[in-house]
C-alpha cells in the first residue's frame, strides 16, 4: 500500500508513472498512528448542528475529501476544535512540521511565501481550508499563514486527519 493511499489513488489515475515513482520513493510514517477505538470522551470536542454542518461544508471545498464517505467526514468533524486568532497572529509558520488542518469558521486569513519577500500568495475567508499539505506529505508547511482580520479557525488534529486520508484512500482501491 502507498504511504498516501489517498492522494496516490487520485494522482495514479491522472499519472501512473508518478504514482508507481511515489510508492517506491517514499515509506509510510507510522509513528503518529491513531486508533479509532482508543477515542474518549475528551477526543470528541461538542459542537451545535451549525458549527458541524459550516465543518463540512468547508471540507466540501476541498477535493481531497471528495472521497471520504459520510461516516469518515463525521468522524473528521469530531475532532475539530475550535480557536480564536487575533488580527496579525501567525497561525502556521513556513519551514516548522505540520500539526493542524484548518478550516477558516471567520475572519480573513492571507498565506505568504519567503521565497517572494513574503508575497500574499493566497487569502482565505470563511469556509475555506489550509494546512494539508504538510499533514499529506509529511513535510514542512509550504508558507505562512497570518491572521488578516481576527476571527476563529477549526484546527484538526494530524493524527485524525492522516487516519482518514488512508483508511479512504484504502476504500477506494476495494
Amino acid at each position: 500500500m502507498c504511504c498516501y493511499v489517498c492522494l496516490g489513488v487520485l494522482v495514479a489515475s491522472l499519472a501512473p508513472h508518478i504514482y508507481i515513482s511515489c510508492c517506491y520513493a517514499r515509506s509510510a510514517e507510522t509513528n503518529d498512528d491513531y486508533n479509532p477505538e482508543e477515542e474518549t470522551a475528551a477526543d470528541v470536542i461538542p459542537k451545535s448542528d451549525a458549527e458541524k454542518a459550516a465543518i463540512r461544508a468547508g471540507l466540501a471545498k476541498n477535493e481531497i475529501f471528495g472521497m471520504c464517505t459520510d461516516d469518515q467526514l463525521d468522524f473528521l468533524v469530531k475532532g475539530f476544535s475550535e480557536l480564536g486568532v487575533e488580527t496579525g497572529e501567525v497561525v502556521i509558520s513556513q519551514g516548522e512540521p505540520g500539526d493542524h488542518f484548518y478550516v477558516v469558521a471567520s475572519g480573513q486569513f492571507v498565506a505568504s511565501l519567503e521565497q517572494k519577500n513574503n508575497a500574499i500568495v493566497a487569502e482565505y475567508g470563511v469556509g475555506d481550508s489550509f494546512g494539508e499539505l504538510a499533514l499529506l506529505y509529511n513535510s514542512p508547511r509550504a508558507a505562512t499563514v497570518t491572521c488578516k482580520e481576527g476571527g476563529r479557525v477549526w484546527a484538526l488534529e494530524r493524527k485524525r486527519f492522516r487516519y482518514v486520508m488512508v483508511s479512504s484512500g484504502a476504500q477506494n482501491l476495494t
